[in-house]
């Protein structure tokens, strides 16, 4: 079964552009025509002057008709620009509404597995490319072909032996129009995965730039980005030097048929058969025969990229998503040991994030309770942090299931899983913006944002220990470059965690998110949500036992087991590797004070 083209996804967004679609390419066939005509009645102008020499009135009446083709031609000319121009932004801006709402409905392992850069490429670069494919579609695509066939056609109507010179040379450009296309495609393609690597990389450097130069390791990058830069640079040279040939091969091929068609002419000129201006009219329908084939050829040539460009595009827009909500059934089979009282309630959970691959946690169970503030510790890697990613659903586990008051999540819609619970991240995420926009972000409508007046906002600085700096900074219209730049680690966390507090959640995850304060701030910011206002549980995830030795239960995780669950004091009595952990960071604060 022949597989379906790419661009067969424009379809939808061109559809609503279907009259400038209809009267651009219209308009540019008027100015064609127009343009045909120009050379018959040049003709006609240079065999009437010497008839009608001294004669000013024709020559007014013909250059006044002469200026009317040209004015005519530059308004239908302008016509299908501005029709390119809306139809064109037009189709890349739906794309792109639809294409950043596609990726939003992508889970975290579909983000994982497309990444950052290619989907930022495929965002700007072949929308781009989309654009000036559609532009190029409605000025060009009638308009150059009209002018080669309209062209033989009246060269054949002033003198078929001379046309046949012309109607030779075309199918030699197609074929090295043919030729050039299939060559360049696969490495036009090449250099777009290659450009989609160097997004990564510079990506990846800008972000790690201090580690980099903490480790010396700047020359390395260096060499690597070049080598990676190289070889897209090799494809695009490539794919330059072949499609060099388009041009000159083009007009070396019709110039030929124009130097024979001279030859050919100028008996005929001699012998009376044409006239001067029949054959000074071929010339020009050579010329432009030339032309509308040189621009066929670029077309050509941008062909394997609008290719390219759309097959990426359809790559992410026929993705389908892997979160859906399912619907939840009455005849669901409850786990044995289902608490209905578990606020949440986590059931042999199992996930990898690549199959075959070690599960990242394993056969994980777990109930969380209305007021209960849950400790989860354990090394680097032990699964810690993607728990916290797949109690909120970023991620579907291979088995197990997580329920949120007593429904399974699969089942819950994005918006109620984001209200009930809140999450701050291991790395504080702040945007451009203000105090302010930051702390109102997870809100979704104008009403939550309306009820979360100043004094909501600033309870929640308080609570996060936030309220006496951003005092400080001038209040919460205070400026907060990208990335929190302009703050501390420690004070962009305490700004995150305030965020999450606005949304007042039932299920607060503190993911490894104190890990940049200090002792003191660190126990007011415990004492504190111990007191909140509203009820809220919380799970708080840490390497630092210090941090959750107050917690009503501590989970202990090892490579993605849950190996002891219970009090600081009943771990330490229980478990020898939670009893290793504490002697360890006991005797390490020790060292520390000396």
């Amino acid at each position: 079964m022949r597989r379906k083209s790419s661009l067969s996804i424009l379809k939808p967004y061109l559809k609503p552009y279907r009259l400038q679609l209809t009267l651009g390419p219209l308009a540019k066939l008027i100015e064609a025509v127009l343009e045909l005509l120009m050379p018959l009645f040049m003709a006609r102008v240079i065999d009437g002057a010497l008839l009608h020499r001294g004669e000013t009135a024709f020559f007014v009446s013909r250059g006044g008709q002469l200026l009317l083709l040209v004015v005519l031609g530059m308004l239908f000319s302008f016509t299908c620009q501005y029709m390119a121009s809306v139809a064109s932004q037009g189709v890349g801006t739906l794309l792109r509404r639809d294409l950043f709402a596609k990726i939003q409905m992508f889970s975290f392992a579909q983000l994982d597995r497309f990444g950052t850069s290619t989907l930022a490429n495929r965002l700007t670069l072949d929308i781009s490319n989309i654009q000036f494919a559609v532009a190029m579609l409605i000025r060009l695509a009638i308009r150059a072909p009209f002018l080669v066939l309209g062209g033989s056609l009246l060269a054949f109507y002033i003198s078929p032996p001379i046309a046949v010179l012309m109607l030779l040379s075309i199918p030699l450009a197609a074929v090295l129009l043919t030729y050039v296309m299939r060559r360049t495609l696969p490495l036009i393609q090449e250099a777009q995965r290659g450009t989609d690597k160097l997004g990564r990389l510079v990506s990846d450097h800008l972000s790690g730039v201090r580690i980099i130069r903490a480790f010396n390791r700047s020359e390395h990058e260096r060499s690597y980005f070049a080598a990676s830069n190289r070889k897209v640079t090799d494809s695009l040279e490539l794919a330059g030097k072949i499609s060099a040939f388009m041009n000159p091969g083009t007009v070396l091929v019709v110039n030929l048929a124009i130097v024979a068609a001279l030859y050919l002419g100028g008996g005929l000129v001699q012998n009376n058969e044409l006239s001067p201006g029949e054959m000074i009219a071929l010339m020009n329908y050579f010329t432009q025969v030339l032309l509308a084939m040189t621009v066929t050829a670029n077309l050509v040539m941008a062909v394997p990229k609008t290719l390219a460009s759309a097959e990426r595009l359809e790559e992410v827009l026929t993705t389908e998503a892997e979160l859906l909500v399912e619907p939840e059934s009455a005849d669901t089979e409850m786990p044995q040991n289902f608490d209905p009282a578990a606020l949440v309630q986590v059931e042999k959970l199992t996930y990898s994030y690549e199959e075959g691959a070690r599960p990242a946690l394993r056969e994980v169970t777990f109930a969380l309770h209305p007021g209960e503030n849950l400790g989860i510790i354990g090394a680097t890697g032990s699964g810690k942090s993607s728990l916290a990613r797949l109690l909120q659903r970023f991620y579907d586990p291979q088995s197990g299931a997580v329920y949120l008051k007593g429904h399974d999540l699969k089942t819950v819609q994005a918006q109620e899983i984001r209200k009930s619970i809140a999450t701050v991240p291991q790395r504080a995420q702040l945007f451009s913006g203000t105090v302010r926009s930051n702390l109102l972000l997870g809100l979704e409508d104008a009403h939550e944002i309306a009820a979360a007046g100043d004094e909501v906002l600033w309870q929640s600085l308080q609570i996060a220990q936030a309220a006496d700096f951003v005092s400080a900074m001038g209040g919460l219209e205070a400026r907060v470059e990208r990335g929190g730049r302009n703050l501390s680690g420690g004070q962009r966390q305490r700004l995150c965690i305030a965020r999450a507090l606005v949304r007042r959640p039932e299920v607060l995850i503190l993911d490894d998110a104190a890990s940049a304060l200090d002792y003191k701030t660190e126990s007011g910011l415990g004492k504190a949500l111990k007191q909140l206002p509203w009820s809220c549980s919380l799970i708080m995830i840490s390497q630092r036992i210090y941090s959750l030795r107050n917690s009503t239960r501590i989970l202990l995780l090892d490579e993605g087991e849950l190996v002891a669950a219970g009090t600081h004091d009943a771990l330490l009595a229980s478990s020898e590797l939670y009893r290793a952990i504490y002697e360890s960071q006991t005797q390490a604060a020790g060292e520390a004070e000396l």
